[in-house]
């Protein structure tokens, strides 16, 4: 059981990176560019954005996604308290908060956007973050989870986000 738990957050934390740089790379395809996407990244393929705006919306549309993935995943835990719901909460949540911390040396997302606003590089941040804890919470409080699973849920999450970090490097980039 213990391995099923730990299996399903490692592969949650994988899958909720997957659909942000997925939101990102869809984003700038519908905008009208030629984009390339990673398991960690997503760019234009070359050229320069048209409009100054146009990197903006592509730098959102991950965060925006990953706040409706945790707001979906929130409902459907509501329904039927189920453990890969919660899990999908979780890790969204993990995401943008390590995000977060990422952006103290290497402005993201979240960073980006805000600064581009006017709103200094931590707001976004903190309004994505607060909306996906509290998500996490309101589940959280739901759940029959013990100190130890959330501590499991933690590792196995971030072993699922090592290994977008570190498999980067081994992942081509594919362009579409």
């Amino acid at each position: 059981m213990m391995i099923r738990f730990i299996a399903l957050f490692v592969l949650v934390a994988i899958g909720t990176n997957l659909l942000h740089e997925a939101a990102h790379w869809v984003t700038g395809q519908l905008l009208g560019y030629d984009m390339w996407v990673n398991i960690n990244s997503a760019g234009l393929e070359s050229g320069q954005y048209r409009s100054a705006l146009h990197p903006q919306i592509v730098s959102i549309a991950g965060p925006i996604f990953t706040v409706l993935q945790g707001l979906v995943a929130y409902l459907i835990f509501r329904k039927n308290k189920s453990l890969i719901a919660f899990a999908f909460i979780f890790a969204a949540f993990m995401m943008r908060f390590v995000a977060g911390l990422m952006s103290l040396s290497n402005p993201n997302d979240e960073a980006r956007v805000s600064e581009y606003l006017g709103l200094g590089p931590w707001t976004l941040h903190i309004v994505v973050v607060a909306i996906l804890l509290g998500l996490t919470i309101l589940a959280g409080q739901q759940t029959k989870l013990r100190l130890r699973d959330y501590t499991l849920a933690y590792v196995a999450t971030s072993i699922g986000f090592a290994c977008i970090i570190m498999g980067e490097a081994y992942v081509p980039r594919l362009s579409f």
